[in-house]
């Protein structure tokens, strides 16, 4: 029987590093940088929300930021 709790442990663990990886991706995928008309933006799945030089920040730490977050806010 213990095999089997090792087991389980070992395919629970794989399905959560899983899904951390799946959305890492989807993050990465729906916020982006992109240039329009001389300006970059970002981008939330592909639409123009906010040009990057509005923020206070460099663009890529606040890029980074709002992966974090919506990654966190999609796990809980």
């Amino acid at each position: 029987m213990n095999w089997l709790k090792k087991y389980w442990e070992m395919f629970k663990a794989s399905r959560k590093s899983n899904a951390e990886k799946y959305m890492k991706e989807c993050a990465k995928r729906t916020f982006q940088i992109t240039e329009h008309n001389g300006r970059f933006w970002f981008t939330y799945n592909g639409s123009l929300f906010c040009p990057c030089d509005m923020m206070k920040e460099e663009p890529i730490d606040t890029l980074s930021q709002l992966r974090s977050l919506y990654i966190s806010e999609l796990l809980w």
